[in-house]
């Protein structure tokens, strides 16, 4: 449908500006941001992304990525419109973290590289957020029936939980960590002088662990996390950014290993099966999403033929995988078309 092309649009748009992103900030050169782009394209939690709604996540994104790369430009109105997109971006609202995290990877990437601190455009960044999320919490807070929602209050914080959702953030790394090991292990028994330490020496893995953190940080602090195995079509939106973290690090990590091993037709192997176990669990993912397309239509089409009356449905079961607004919204449509 039309919509649905409208949302795959957004997310070829945000792989192209990770693509671009990696290339200007991490030195990645053609062949890496590639195969950067294929890791964000394919990673596990695209199949959730099955509403033009859910679509406005990636797009908002896709204008925070774009904002910041365009933000670093000499020109005064390209910075103006980068500001702009920026502030458009907002409108999710763990992008006040996440472009806060990105210009401060900024700042430690130029310290790194230079040894130079300069802080002019992470304090104008982080002004721009701050000043965004006082102005919404005080003019702008939710109302009504979603009052108080995806409010962080400090006395409400559980340490345990924050440690819960970040450990479920990381499956989506810690399953495909088998792959690099084995090739390693393998590169290690054929050349004994390999040194697998040169593989990690790097300060972009600090990087991109930062990157990681301030995807997932205003999540953790809300207790709400989804993992790579959790196919629900709306919890996923929460680790859309991941993406760009995951394909970071792979993309920099094989690119390491090529700088040591010269036998490109195993490195090429080993990246292929990393993409291979990506299409594999987004195939899971998909067809999850096609099941629970069907059983609705079927619900539906069995309740019109009840007598249903007008009111709210709550349905109370630990393991159920259809949420309270979802159920009322299937009710909805049941007595709509009736």
């Amino acid at each position: 449908s039309r919509g649905l092309g409208d949302v795959y649009k957004r997310q070829i748009l945000f792989t192209y500006e990770v693509k671009k992103y990696s290339e200007q900030f991490f030195s990645l050169d053609n062949k890496w941001s590639n195969f950067c782009a294929i890791l964000v394209i394919t990673f596990p939690v695209w199949p959730s992304l099955n509403s033009v709604n859910l679509a406005l996540y990636v797009f908002c994104f896709y204008l925070a990525l774009v904002g910041h790369r365009l933000f670093f430009s000499k020109n005064f109105f390209v910075k103006l419109i980068a500001l702009l997109l920026i502030l458009f971006s907002f409108s999710i609202k763990s992008n006040l973290a996440f472009v806060i995290g990105l210009s401060f990877i900024h700042v430690l990437k130029n310290y790194f590289e230079k040894k130079i601190l300069i802080l002019n455009n992470f304090l104008i960044l982080i002004t721009l957020s701050l000043a965004a999320y006082i102005v919404d919490i005080n003019y702008f807070p939710p109302s009504g029936f979603y009052s108080g929602y995806n409010q962080i209050k400090i006395n409400e914080i559980d340490i345990f939980l924050i440690a819960k959702s970040f450990y479920n953030f990381c499956t989506f790394f810690i399953f495909y960590l088998w792959i690099p090991i084995i090739f390693l292990f393998l590169i290690k028994l054929k050349n004994i002088n390999f040194q697998i330490k040169n593989v990690f020496i790097d300060s972009n893995y600090i990087l991109i662990f930062l990157i990681f953190c301030a995807s997932v940080a205003p999540y953790c602090l809300l207790g709400r996390y989804t993992d790579l195995f959790y196919f629900s079509e709306y919890t996923g939106r929460h680790a859309y950014l991941v993406s760009i973290s995951f394909g970071l690090f792979f993309a920099i990590l094989f690119k390491n290993i090529a700088k040591n091993y010269f036998n490109k037709k195993y490195m090429y192997i080993f990246m292929s099966i990393l993409v291979i176990q990506n299409l594999l669990i987004l195939s899971i993912g998909q067809y999850s999403k096609i099941e629970s397309a069907i059983f609705k239509h079927d619900f539906v089409k069995k309740i019109k033929k009840l007598n249903i009356q007008e009111g709210k449905v709550l349905i109370i079961n630990k393991s159920i995988i259809i949420d309270s607004h979802e159920i009322n919204y299937l009710f909805y449509n049941c007595l709509l078309y009736t």
